[in-house]
């Protein structure tokens, strides 16, 4: 054995619960990206086997995800309202009963 191959660390394999609390996320999420193929995984042992995710593979992950966009601007976009015209709004509820404040 060379000096350079008995230095080298061997791969390093995370459980679920590690990956978990390491991202800060639920368990559920780390076996939803595992189902999903999104995160790449072994299994060891008998049947299904135990999950384990190599270090680098998580790694990898991470520096391909994306940040999401936040939520008010995915779901009003730019547009935003300075007030609510209640009047219209009442106009618009009540148009369906026929009803209005006018």
């Amino acid at each position: 054995m060379n000096a350079a191959h008995s230095e080298a660390k061997p791969p390093l394999y995370l459980s679920v619960k590690e990956v978990s609390t390491t991202l800060g996320v639920s368990r559920g999420c780390i076996y939803e990206l595992v189902e999903k193929g999104r995160l790449p995984h072994v299994r060891i042992g008998m049947g299904r086997g135990t999950i384990r995710i190599l270090s680098s593979a998580l790694e990898e992950y991470l520096s391909e995800a994306s940040p999401s966009p936040s939520r008010k601007a995915k779901r009003f976009g730019k547009r935003s309202f300075e007030h609510l015209d209640t009047l219209r709004l009442a106009d618009s509820w009540n148009s369906g009963s026929g009803k209005s404040t006018k």
